[in-house]
């Protein structure tokens, strides 16, 4: 059986798919990194879907076994002169941090993640 603790964050993912599951369906996935090898597991992986109806991406950002717990991406598919919230998905409670399509696009997204093997999930979303 589950801990207490796994159980919630296995709710969390539920709660998390049910709710973003048709700007999923609906979105086109843009590769923020080269494609690896399956039995590669060094460096960061990221990808962006993006909901072209919505103005809305979702970023899943992946760091593998690597040394440095700092990376940016850069965005795509973005207006260059329209602001965007950014807020973690695991932090919905903290105050989104707003930028320019052409922040995003071109200093990219700035992801610290300070374990080896962890993830995390942002929500871009229009200023509007």
């Amino acid at each position: 059986s589950f801990s207490d603790g796994v159980l919630q964050r296995l709710r969390n993912h539920i709660d998390f798919y049910k709710e973003w599951r048709t700007s999923i369906t609906e979105s086109v996935t843009h590769l923020l990194t080269k494609p690896k090898r399956r039995d590669d597991r060094s460096g960061w992986v990221a990808m962006q879907l993006e909901n072209p109806k919505t103005s809305m991406s979702l970023v899943f950002v992946y760091r593998l076994d690597d040394v440095s717990h700092h990376r940016n991406f850069a965005l795509q598919g973005l207006e260059l002169g329209r602001k965007y919230a950014v807020k973690n998905s695991d932090s919905p409670d903290d105050e989104p941090l707003i930028l320019s399509g052409a922040q995003l696009a071109d200093g990219g997204l700035e992801v610290n993640l300070q374990k080896r093997l962890s993830a995390a999930v942002f929500i871009v979303s229009t200023c509007d």
